[in-house]
């Protein structure tokens, strides 16, 4: 006779336990990976928020660069055999020369700097600083420790008061540097410009200057953005290298490996561009004004082509200069 099955009421309880478990494992199990993929998702979102804050940290730095490079970064240690004092720390009057309107960077003589190759009279060339050339390359990284770096500690320096015979100078002197310098003398001047390793890749910028274009290459009203720059700020590791045949031109393969690595480091970079126009002018409601033929002559000797006096008193050029406009670019440009 066959036997009858068990049901009995504690073998359903454990079955009916038995499913309820497995239903909160489930459960659980999908709150998890629930929370995970948000995580990941918040994660991503941030890091998509902090190179969005590197690149327009990157303008600030690349609208400073163009600035200083106005006036500033030119000098040559050779001499050059113009003036009695030739050992002179060269600089620049503006990317439009606040002594005539013609294009710059010019030296004191109207030469442009040493080292700078020009393709026509308007100052057109290969590269930066020449305009229409390649683009000034420009990754930014902390260096390992920089130029004239100090402690960040307060140096003890007590009256002294084993000799009150000592003038009164010498009982207040500072027996040591407050602030306190790193290193040796030598070393607290050239510091060490390695790389830091834990930020380096973090973020860069590369500035173009626009082709000048004129009608008449001889009258400097005629000439097309003189000093308009393109500027392209990155968030990335690509250390402003725009494709891979920039990176071989220059040698570069080995920080790469391989186009498939910098393609990658490319997709992943956050990068921003902006026109800007840099104007010597900065005296208020004259601000958009370019006086190319009409500026101050600054001193004889600095006097170069065909300057005149400026005859509106209180118009001010100055060679570090301003910008008459920043402009968001929201499409890639062809060329930067």
């Amino acid at each position: 006779m066959k036997p009858l099955p068990d049901r009995s009421p504690g073998r359903s309880r454990r079955g009916s336990i038995l499913i309820i478990a497995a239903g909160i494992a489930a459960i659980v199990a999908a709150l998890a990976l629930a929370c995970v993929s948000r995580v990941r998702a918040d994660a991503e979102e941030v890091h998509a928020f902090l190179q969005d804050v590197q690149s327009r940290v990157m303008l600030t730095a690349a609208l400073q660069y163009v600035q200083e490079t106005a006036r500033l970064g030119w000098d040559d240690p050779a001499p050059s055999g113009r003036f009695a004092d030739d050992f002179e720390h060269e600089e620049a009057f503006g990317w439009i020369d606040v002594r005539d309107g013609q294009a710059g960077p010019r030296l004191r003589d109207g030469r442009w700097p040493a080292g700078i190759a020009l393709s026509d009279g308007l100052g057109n060339g290969p590269a930066f600083p020449a305009a229409g050339g390649r683009a000034a390359r420009c990754p930014m990284h902390p260096l390992r420790r920089p130029p004239f770096a100090v402690r960040p500690a307060t140096v003890g320096n007590a009256i002294r008061s084993d000799d009150l015979s000592l003038a009164w100078k010498d009982l207040v002197g500072y027996q040591r540097p407050d602030p306190e310098r790193i290193g040796t003398w030598s070393e607290f001047i050239a510091g060490d410009r390695r790389p830091d390793p834990a930020m380096e890749g973090r973020a860069w910028f590369r500035v173009r200057r626009h082709r000048i274009v004129a009608t008449d290459s001889d009258d400097p009203t005629t000439w097309t953005s003189p000093a308009r720059f393109l500027i392209t700020c990155g968030a990335g590791a690509s250390l402003g290298y725009r494709d891979w045949d920039e990176v071989v031109a220059d040698g570069a393969t080995a920080i790469f490996g391989s186009r498939d690595v910098f393609d990658d480091i490319r997709r992943h970079e956050s990068i921003q561009w902006y026109e800007a126009e840099w104007s010597p002018a900065v005296d208020a409601h004259r601000f958009y004004r370019h006086m190319w033929q009409s500026c101050y002559r600054m001193t004889n000797i600095d006097a170069v082509s065909r300057p005149t006096y400026n005859g509106w008193y209180g118009f001010s050029h100055w060679q570090g200069g301003t910008f008459a406009y920043i402009q968001r670019i929201f499409a890639e440009p062809s060329e930067w």
